[in-house]
C-alpha cells in the first residue's frame, strides 16, 4: 500500500477504488434527482427507506449530506454496514496502517460521517480544527476524495505549511486537535466531492 506520512498527516493515494468512488457519486446524484432525503444505505448500492428527518441537508455554501450518530445507533443494519461494508473496510486499511506507524493503542471508533459536494468558488474555507466542546472525544479526522476538482480544491494545514491535492480515491488522516488547523481551498474549475468523518475515543 502506498502511503506518505508527514507531521502526523497520513496520505494514502488510490486507496478507494474508482468503482466505489463512482458508486457514492451516483448515489448522491440519485438522492438529489429524486429529492429523497431519507435513504439509509445498507451499502452504497442498496437503499433502505427511512424518515426524512433522519438525514439532514445543510446548505452552507456547499451541499452536505450528514449521517448523525444517533441514526447509526438507532438503525442496526446501517451500523452493521458502516463497520463491515466497503467504505469501512477501506477506511480500516488506512487507519490500521496509521495506528501502527504512530503506535496508537487506545480504542477509537468512527460513527457519524458525511458527504460534501463543493462547487467552484464555494465551500467552507475558514481555518478550523475538529475537536470542540461539542465533540471533545474526537481524536482524528478522515477524508476520502471521491471526485477531485479539475483545478484547486486542495486541503491546507496552517502550522504544517502544507497544501495537499488529493486524487480520486485518496484517503487522508490527521489529528483532530488544534495542532492541525486546516481549511479546504475552493475549487477553481469543476466540483469536488468527498466523504469525511471522525475517529473518537470509544465510550466504555
Amino acid at each position: 500500500m502506498e502511503v506518505n506520512y508527514d507531521q502526523f498527516i497520513g496520505h494514502y493515494p488510490n486507496l478507494m477504488s474508482p468503482e466505489l468512488c463512482d458508486t457514492y457519486i451516483d448515489w448522491w446524484d440519485m438522492l438529489h434527482e429524486t429529492e429523497v432525503g431519507g435513504y439509509v444505505p445498507e451499502s452504497p448500492t442498496l437503499k433502505t427507506e427511512t424518515k426524512r428527518d433522519k438525514l439532514t441537508y445543510i446548505d452552507k455554501h456547499d451541499e452536505e449530506l450528514v449521517f448523525p450518530s444517533d441514526m447509526i445507533l438507532l438503525n442496526r443494519q446501517f451500523q452493521h454496514d458502516l463497520h463491515h461494508g466497503p467504505l469501512w473496510k477501506t477506511l480500516n486499511l488506512g487507519y490500521r496502517h496509521y495506528a501502527k506507524h504512530y503506535s496508537l493503542t487506545a480504542p477509537i471508533w468512527s460513527d457519524a460521517w458525511k458527504i460534501h459536494k463543493v462547487l467552484p468558488t464555494q465551500g467552507y474555507h475558514e481555518w478550523h480544527f475538529e475537536q470542540c466542546p461539542d465533540a471533545p472525544s474526537r481524536v482524528m479526522v478522515w477524508m476520502f476524495m471521491i471526485h477531485p476538482a479539475d483545478e484547486g480544491g486542495e486541503t491546507e494545514f496552517l502550522h504544517q505549511s502544507k497544501r495537499i491535492k488529493l486524487g480520486k480515491g485518496d484517503l487522508i488522516l490527521w489529528p483532530a486537535g488544534f495542532t492541525h488547523i486546516h481549511r479546504g481551498s475552493p475549487p477553481l474549475k469543476g466540483y469536488k466531492m468527498y466523504i469525511t468523518g471522525w475517529f473518537s475515543f470509544k465510550p466504555k
